[in-house]
Protein backbone atom coordinates (compact mmCIF):
# COMPACT_ATOMS: atom_id res chain seq x y z
CA UNK A 1 0.00 0.00 0.00
CA UNK A 2 1.55 3.41 -1.02
CA UNK A 3 0.20 5.23 1.44
CA UNK A 4 -0.93 4.41 4.79
CA UNK A 5 -4.09 6.99 5.20
CA UNK A 6 -5.53 7.10 1.96
CA UNK A 7 -6.05 4.34 -0.97
CA UNK A 8 -6.38 6.77 -3.58
CA UNK A 9 -4.00 10.32 -5.12
CA UNK A 10 -6.05 12.99 -6.25
CA UNK A 11 -5.06 13.36 -10.31
CA UNK A 12 -5.29 16.77 -11.57
CA UNK A 13 -4.64 16.00 -14.92
CA UNK A 14 -4.64 13.16 -17.43
CA UNK A 15 -0.80 13.27 -17.26
CA UNK A 16 -0.95 12.34 -13.41
CA UNK A 17 -3.24 10.06 -14.47
CA UNK A 18 -1.49 8.18 -17.01
CA UNK A 19 1.54 7.75 -14.76
CA UNK A 20 -0.91 6.52 -12.12
CA UNK A 21 -2.31 4.20 -14.37
CA UNK A 22 1.17 2.24 -14.58
CA UNK A 23 1.18 -0.63 -11.67
CA UNK A 24 4.95 0.06 -11.68
CA UNK A 25 4.03 3.58 -10.13
CA UNK A 26 2.13 2.13 -7.47
CA UNK A 27 5.28 -0.41 -6.70
CA UNK A 28 7.95 2.27 -6.45
CA UNK A 29 5.23 4.20 -4.63
CA UNK A 30 5.08 1.06 -1.98
CA UNK A 31 9.23 1.05 -2.13
CA UNK A 32 9.61 4.99 -1.32
CA UNK A 33 7.34 4.85 1.18
CA UNK A 34 8.70 2.02 3.41
CA UNK A 35 12.31 3.67 2.93
CA UNK A 36 11.11 6.75 4.62
CA UNK A 37 13.16 10.03 4.44
CA UNK A 38 16.18 8.41 3.52
CA UNK A 39 14.91 7.19 0.27
CA UNK A 40 16.53 4.65 -2.78
CA UNK A 41 18.05 5.01 -5.15
CA UNK A 42 16.82 4.27 -9.08
CA UNK A 43 19.21 1.42 -8.47
CA UNK A 44 18.04 -0.18 -5.55
CA UNK A 45 14.05 0.44 -6.57
CA UNK A 46 14.93 -1.47 -9.84
CA UNK A 47 16.46 -4.35 -7.38
CA UNK A 48 13.70 -4.34 -5.23
CA UNK A 49 11.05 -4.43 -7.93
CA UNK A 50 12.88 -7.09 -9.90
CA UNK A 51 12.88 -9.39 -6.48
CA UNK A 52 9.46 -8.65 -5.77
CA UNK A 53 7.61 -8.90 -9.52
CA UNK A 54 10.33 -10.36 -11.65
CA UNK A 55 11.76 -8.92 -14.70
CA UNK A 56 11.19 -5.28 -14.74
CA UNK A 57 12.82 -2.72 -17.63
CA UNK A 58 16.01 -0.63 -16.01
CA UNK A 59 14.60 2.08 -18.46
CA UNK A 60 10.79 2.06 -17.19
CA UNK A 61 11.77 2.63 -13.61
CA UNK A 62 14.25 5.58 -14.53
CA UNK A 63 10.97 6.72 -16.86
CA UNK A 64 8.55 6.70 -14.25
CA UNK A 65 11.11 8.12 -11.20
CA UNK A 66 11.68 11.09 -14.35
CA UNK A 67 8.28 11.56 -14.46
CA UNK A 68 7.12 11.22 -11.01
CA UNK A 69 10.42 14.22 -10.23
CA UNK A 70 9.15 16.13 -12.84
CA UNK A 71 5.62 16.11 -11.53
CA UNK A 72 7.25 17.42 -8.04
CA UNK A 73 6.04 14.00 -6.38
CA UNK A 74 9.39 13.06 -5.24
CA UNK A 75 12.80 14.72 -3.92
CA UNK A 76 16.41 13.73 -5.20
CA UNK A 77 19.31 13.90 -2.77
CA UNK A 78 22.52 12.93 -3.20
CA UNK A 79 24.07 10.58 -1.41
CA UNK A 80 27.50 10.56 -0.11
CA UNK A 81 28.01 6.74 0.75
CA UNK A 82 25.64 5.37 -1.99
CA UNK A 83 27.71 7.92 -4.73
CA UNK A 84 24.43 8.21 -5.52
CA UNK A 85 20.82 10.32 -6.07
CA UNK A 86 18.35 9.05 -3.78
CA UNK A 87 14.07 9.38 -4.40
CA UNK A 88 12.25 9.98 -1.65
CA UNK A 89 8.49 10.92 -1.68
CA UNK A 90 7.82 14.84 -1.93
CA UNK A 91 4.07 15.06 -2.04
CA UNK A 92 1.50 14.45 0.47
CA UNK A 93 -1.70 12.23 -0.52
CA UNK A 94 -4.05 14.68 1.56
CA UNK A 95 -6.24 16.74 -0.01
CA UNK A 96 -8.32 17.49 -2.41
CA UNK A 97 -8.48 19.83 -5.44
CA UNK A 98 -11.09 22.12 -5.41
CA UNK A 99 -12.38 25.47 -7.84
CA UNK A 100 -9.92 27.63 -7.25
CA UNK A 101 -12.14 30.75 -7.52
CA UNK A 102 -14.63 29.23 -5.02
CA UNK A 103 -11.88 28.25 -2.30
CA UNK A 104 -10.63 31.50 -2.44
CA UNK A 105 -14.10 32.94 -2.20
CA UNK A 106 -15.02 30.71 1.11
CA UNK A 107 -11.40 31.68 2.27
CA UNK A 108 -11.91 35.28 2.18
CA UNK A 109 -15.58 35.36 3.74
CA UNK A 110 -15.38 32.41 6.42
CA UNK A 111 -11.42 32.79 7.09
CA UNK A 112 -11.60 34.38 10.86
CA UNK A 113 -15.06 32.19 11.42
CA UNK A 114 -12.74 28.98 10.41
CA UNK A 115 -9.34 30.52 12.34
CA UNK A 116 -11.16 31.26 15.39
CA UNK A 117 -14.43 28.62 16.03
CA UNK A 118 -12.97 25.69 13.70
CA UNK A 119 -9.39 25.29 14.86
CA UNK A 120 -9.42 25.19 18.26
CA UNK A 121 -11.90 21.81 17.49
CA UNK A 122 -9.34 20.87 15.02
CA UNK A 123 -6.64 20.74 17.13
CA UNK A 124 -8.57 19.26 20.41
CA UNK A 125 -9.80 16.60 18.18
CA UNK A 126 -6.11 15.74 16.70
CA UNK A 127 -4.48 15.93 19.96
CA UNK A 128 -7.42 13.68 21.44
CA UNK A 129 -6.98 10.93 18.79
CA UNK A 130 -3.11 11.19 19.35
CA UNK A 131 -3.54 10.26 23.03
CA UNK A 132 -6.34 7.89 22.22
CA UNK A 133 -4.39 6.29 19.52
CA UNK A 134 -1.23 5.94 21.61
CA UNK A 135 -2.62 4.08 24.49
CA UNK A 136 -4.16 1.41 22.07
CA UNK A 137 -1.82 -1.51 21.52
CA UNK A 138 -3.49 -2.04 18.19
CA UNK A 139 -3.70 1.48 16.50
CA UNK A 140 -0.02 2.30 17.46
CA UNK A 141 0.53 1.40 14.14
CA UNK A 142 -1.42 4.33 12.62
CA UNK A 143 0.86 6.98 14.26
CA UNK A 144 2.90 8.77 12.33
CA UNK A 145 6.19 8.55 12.55
CA UNK A 146 8.81 11.01 13.47
CA UNK A 147 10.96 10.51 10.68
CA UNK A 148 10.98 14.32 8.79
CA UNK A 149 11.61 15.08 5.13
CA UNK A 150 15.11 16.78 4.85
CA UNK A 151 14.25 18.98 1.83
CA UNK A 152 10.93 19.86 3.32
CA UNK A 153 11.48 19.65 6.81
CA UNK A 154 8.70 18.33 7.78
CA UNK A 155 6.89 14.85 8.04
CA UNK A 156 4.84 14.14 4.95
CA UNK A 157 3.04 11.11 7.28
CA UNK A 158 2.20 13.16 9.56
CA UNK A 159 0.51 15.85 7.32
CA UNK A 160 -1.51 13.08 5.89
CA UNK A 161 -2.75 11.69 9.25
CA UNK A 162 -3.81 14.98 10.32
CA UNK A 163 -5.99 15.40 6.87
CA UNK A 164 -7.11 12.35 7.28
CA UNK A 165 -8.53 12.62 10.99
CA UNK A 166 -9.86 15.91 9.49
CA UNK A 167 -11.63 13.44 6.15
CA UNK A 168 -12.74 10.95 8.93
CA UNK A 169 -14.78 13.52 10.61
CA UNK A 170 -16.19 15.18 7.51
CA UNK A 171 -17.23 11.77 6.16
CA UNK A 172 -18.74 11.08 9.94
CA UNK A 173 -20.64 14.22 9.64
CA UNK A 174 -21.73 13.52 6.48
CA UNK A 175 -23.85 10.61 7.49
CA UNK A 176 -24.86 11.68 10.59
CA UNK A 177 -28.64 13.02 11.62
CA UNK A 178 -27.52 16.28 12.16
CA UNK A 179 -26.19 17.02 8.48
CA UNK A 180 -29.65 14.99 7.61
CA UNK A 181 -31.62 17.38 9.45
CA UNK A 182 -29.37 20.04 8.17
CA UNK A 183 -30.24 19.60 4.62
CA UNK A 184 -34.27 19.42 5.66
CA UNK A 185 -33.98 22.85 7.17
CA UNK A 186 -32.14 24.93 4.53
CA UNK A 187 -34.29 22.99 2.15
CA UNK A 188 -31.98 20.56 0.07
CA UNK A 189 -34.27 17.39 0.12
CA UNK A 190 -37.42 17.24 -1.39
CA UNK A 191 -40.29 17.30 1.12
CA UNK A 192 -41.79 13.90 1.60
CA UNK A 193 -45.70 13.95 0.51
CA UNK A 194 -47.94 11.56 1.76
Amino acid sequence: MANKYYRHQTVKSAQDASVFADEYTWAILDLLRAAGPAGLSAENIHKQMEAEMGRVSKSKVYGILKRMYQNDWIHRTYNEVDEARRNSIKMDWAGIMLEEEYDCFVVEKEKRFINERLFPVFLEYIKKTIEDMSKDKTAKKWLPEKNYCKPCRKSHEASEFFSSLLDIATAEFMSSNTYQSLTKELSFVEPIRD
